[in-house]
């Protein structure tokens, strides 16, 4: 009996899905289903596309916001991701692709705001926090963004408690850990994303959007009693 419980648990703790909660995140509905559009600079691109048939462009010298409310998440553990092409901004001033995370779904509330520019003119991209009201450069994924090729981010959120922000950033495979820098000391959760540009941004692609949580325990109890019970029956 127990050994057959063992067994179970261990398939069920191999079998737990994460779900991507952002909806047509690679665009391949060939429109922007799921999303909003806050501007004319958001466009359906099929020329050459990150991946797929379709990714999401940003048009040059245009001001636009793409984005997405699914929810507040207030587990911990939650990672955005999503796979991005760029020109070089080229200067320090020069403003990039912008993503943001709010704790609201409806797009408001406290937020963290990260930018990839060129902040040293050197031809390759940096990544920037906005935190404590100015901009500050992320000390090792400096010069990480390569503007000829498809580049990857990703955000890992690890905890809220306390209002003491933790947070994991990664570029193109490197990694930094132990990050607490927001736009807003009271990010509390993730509920809402936001792609944006400027009149004075260079433009970009993005694709393969993605908000995976961890997955509930309370599932994992559900599905382990489930389990339970069933076996009981099937050995009775």
């Amino acid at each position: 009996m127990k050994k057959i419980m063992m067994a179970v648990v261990m398939v069920g703790m191999g079998t737990v899905s994460y779900a991507n909660v952002v909806n047509n995140g690679d665009f391949e509905t060939g429109d922007f289903t799921g999303w909003t559009v806050l501007s004319e600079g958001a466009v359906i691109n099929s020329a050459s596309p990150i991946a797929g048939s379709y990714d999401a462009g940003m048009i040059v010298g245009s001001f636009n916001r793409l984005q997405q409310g699914f929810g507040k998440i207030f587990t911990d553990s939650v990672t955005a991701s999503f796979e991005f092409t760029m020109a070089d901004p080229g200067g320090a001033g020069n403003r990039g692709l912008n993503f943001l995370v709010f704790d609201q779904a409806d797009v408001t509330g406290n937020r963290w705001n990260m930018r990839i520019v060129d902040a040293d003119d050197d031809g390759d991209g940096d990544v920037q926090i906005y935190s404590g009201g100015s901009w500050a450069g992320v000390v090792g994924l400096e010069s990480l963004v390569d503007f000829s090729a498809v580049n990857s981010l990703r955000v890992t959120f690890n905890s809220y408690a306390d209002t003491a922000l933790d947070y994991d950033l990664t570029v193109n495979g490197t990694t930094v850990t132990g990050l607490s820098g927001a736009q807003n000391a009271g990010f509390s959760g993730v509920g809402a994303i936001q792609f944006e540009g400027s009149s004075s941004s260079v433009g970009y692609h993005v694709d393969n959007v993605s908000v995976i949580p961890e997955p509930a325990t309370l599932g994992l109890f559900a599905f382990f009693g489930g389990a339970t019970l069933f076996i009981r029956r099937l050995v009775m």
